[in-house]
Protein backbone atom coordinates (compact mmCIF):
# COMPACT_ATOMS: atom_id res chain seq x y z
CA UNK A 1 0.00 0.00 0.00
CA UNK A 2 1.66 3.09 -0.74
CA UNK A 3 2.40 5.99 1.66
CA UNK A 4 -0.26 8.79 1.96
CA UNK A 5 0.83 12.52 1.79
CA UNK A 6 -1.17 15.72 2.28
CA UNK A 7 -2.78 15.69 -1.46
CA UNK A 8 -3.34 19.40 -1.60
CA UNK A 9 -0.13 21.01 0.11
CA UNK A 10 3.31 19.63 -0.76
CA UNK A 11 5.77 18.59 2.15
CA UNK A 12 7.96 21.74 1.72
CA UNK A 13 5.25 24.13 2.00
CA UNK A 14 4.20 22.38 5.51
CA UNK A 15 7.60 21.99 6.55
CA UNK A 16 8.10 25.96 5.75
CA UNK A 17 4.21 26.47 7.50
CA UNK A 18 5.24 24.87 10.54
CA UNK A 19 8.41 26.67 10.66
CA UNK A 20 6.97 30.24 10.52
CA UNK A 21 3.83 28.63 13.19
CA UNK A 22 7.10 27.92 15.47
CA UNK A 23 8.74 30.72 15.25
CA UNK A 24 5.74 33.38 15.29
CA UNK A 25 4.85 31.80 18.48
CA UNK A 26 8.08 31.81 20.10
CA UNK A 27 8.60 35.18 19.35
CA UNK A 28 5.30 36.01 21.17
CA UNK A 29 6.32 34.42 24.37
CA UNK A 30 9.70 36.04 24.67
CA UNK A 31 7.82 39.65 24.17
CA UNK A 32 5.63 38.88 26.47
CA UNK A 33 7.09 41.04 29.96
CA UNK A 34 9.01 43.18 27.73
CA UNK A 35 5.53 44.65 25.30
CA UNK A 36 4.52 46.74 28.43
CA UNK A 37 3.00 50.11 27.60
CA UNK A 38 5.09 52.55 29.36
CA UNK A 39 3.66 56.15 30.37
CA UNK A 40 5.03 58.92 32.37
CA UNK A 41 2.78 60.78 35.29
CA UNK A 42 2.90 62.93 38.02
CA UNK A 43 2.59 62.07 41.59
CA UNK A 44 2.94 64.83 44.39
CA UNK A 45 5.95 66.28 42.56
CA UNK A 46 7.38 63.60 41.53
CA UNK A 47 8.00 61.93 37.83
CA UNK A 48 6.64 58.79 37.48
CA UNK A 49 7.06 55.77 35.25
CA UNK A 50 3.68 53.73 34.45
CA UNK A 51 3.65 50.68 32.94
CA UNK A 52 0.73 48.43 31.79
CA UNK A 53 1.44 44.57 30.91
CA UNK A 54 -1.20 43.48 28.59
CA UNK A 55 -3.75 45.98 29.64
CA UNK A 56 -4.27 43.94 33.09
CA UNK A 57 -0.96 44.02 35.19
CA UNK A 58 0.12 47.46 36.49
CA UNK A 59 3.26 48.71 37.91
CA UNK A 60 3.82 52.44 38.97
CA UNK A 61 7.26 53.05 39.51
CA UNK A 62 9.71 56.56 40.71
CA UNK A 63 10.83 57.35 37.72
CA UNK A 64 12.74 60.84 39.69
CA UNK A 65 11.14 61.17 43.09
CA UNK A 66 10.78 64.62 44.75
CA UNK A 67 13.40 65.98 47.31
CA UNK A 68 11.35 64.94 50.55
CA UNK A 69 10.45 61.57 49.44
CA UNK A 70 13.99 60.63 48.24
CA UNK A 71 15.10 61.43 51.92
CA UNK A 72 12.65 58.82 53.26
CA UNK A 73 14.34 56.19 51.05
CA UNK A 74 12.57 56.49 47.67
CA UNK A 75 15.05 56.09 44.96
CA UNK A 76 14.83 56.06 40.88
CA UNK A 77 12.91 52.43 39.99
CA UNK A 78 10.83 52.66 43.37
CA UNK A 79 7.82 50.93 43.09
CA UNK A 80 5.24 53.00 44.57
CA UNK A 81 1.64 50.52 43.12
CA UNK A 82 1.76 46.85 41.72
CA UNK A 83 -1.92 45.33 41.20
CA UNK A 84 -4.34 45.22 38.59
CA UNK A 85 -6.90 47.16 36.12
CA UNK A 86 -10.11 45.92 35.17
CA UNK A 87 -11.95 48.49 32.73
CA UNK A 88 -11.52 51.94 34.80
CA UNK A 89 -11.01 50.44 38.02
CA UNK A 90 -7.35 49.77 39.99
CA UNK A 91 -6.94 47.23 42.63
CA UNK A 92 -3.93 46.69 44.20
CA UNK A 93 -1.06 47.12 46.97
CA UNK A 94 1.00 50.44 47.49
CA UNK A 95 3.57 51.12 49.05
CA UNK A 96 4.91 53.96 51.78
CA UNK A 97 8.39 54.43 53.05
CA UNK A 98 9.70 56.16 56.54
CA UNK A 99 12.55 57.48 57.40
CA UNK A 100 14.83 55.74 59.57
CA UNK A 101 13.21 52.38 58.70
CA UNK A 102 14.79 50.07 56.30
CA UNK A 103 11.97 48.73 54.31
CA UNK A 104 8.83 49.77 52.95
CA UNK A 105 5.31 49.09 54.21
CA UNK A 106 2.80 47.71 51.74
CA UNK A 107 -1.40 48.19 51.97
CA UNK A 108 -4.78 47.74 49.87
CA UNK A 109 -5.75 50.47 47.67
CA UNK A 110 -8.01 50.60 44.79
CA UNK A 111 -9.00 53.24 42.53
CA UNK A 112 -10.07 54.48 39.73
CA UNK A 113 -8.47 56.06 36.01
CA UNK A 114 -10.74 59.10 34.94
CA UNK A 115 -12.50 58.72 31.67
CA UNK A 116 -10.45 60.89 29.78
CA UNK A 117 -7.27 59.06 31.34
CA UNK A 118 -5.49 61.82 32.76
CA UNK A 119 -5.62 60.84 36.34
CA UNK A 120 -6.09 58.72 38.25
CA UNK A 121 -6.99 58.50 42.42
CA UNK A 122 -6.14 55.59 44.52
CA UNK A 123 -7.46 55.12 48.39
CA UNK A 124 -6.43 52.63 51.29
CA UNK A 125 -5.96 52.33 54.46
CA UNK A 126 -2.64 53.76 55.56
CA UNK A 127 -0.50 52.23 57.96
CA UNK A 128 0.19 53.71 61.39
CA UNK A 129 3.72 53.19 61.85
CA UNK A 130 5.95 53.14 65.05
CA UNK A 131 9.46 52.21 65.79
CA UNK A 132 9.42 50.64 62.04
CA UNK A 133 6.42 48.45 62.89
CA UNK A 134 2.63 48.94 61.61
CA UNK A 135 0.48 49.21 64.55
CA UNK A 136 -2.75 50.10 62.88
CA UNK A 137 -4.07 51.37 59.78
CA UNK A 138 -6.38 54.67 59.18
CA UNK A 139 -8.05 55.96 56.42
CA UNK A 140 -7.36 59.26 56.30
CA UNK A 141 -3.36 61.44 56.10
CA UNK A 142 -0.59 61.46 54.40
CA UNK A 143 -0.72 58.18 51.76
CA UNK A 144 -4.21 57.53 52.20
CA UNK A 145 -5.37 59.11 49.13
CA UNK A 146 -2.46 58.97 46.11
CA UNK A 147 -3.38 61.11 43.31
CA UNK A 148 -1.66 60.39 39.70
CA UNK A 149 -1.84 63.11 36.61
CA UNK A 150 -1.00 61.99 33.36
CA UNK A 151 2.03 63.96 31.37
CA UNK A 152 0.40 64.91 27.65
CA UNK A 153 1.67 62.47 25.05
CA UNK A 154 4.41 63.89 23.58
CA UNK A 155 6.31 63.84 27.28
CA UNK A 156 5.28 59.45 26.82
CA UNK A 157 8.66 57.56 26.12
CA UNK A 158 9.47 54.27 26.84
CA UNK A 159 12.05 54.55 29.60
CA UNK A 160 14.47 51.60 29.55
CA UNK A 161 14.85 49.39 32.95
CA UNK A 162 12.09 51.17 34.72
Amino acid sequence: MPRTMLPTMPRAFFNLFALITLSTSLLALASGPAAARTEVWFHNGSEMVWKSYGGFRQVIKYRVPRRSVHWNGVQNGSVLFRGWRFGRRLVGYARTWRRGCHRTFRYKVRGWISPDRRRAVLQGERPVIENCRVVGYVPFGRDATLVLERVPAYYDVNYPGY
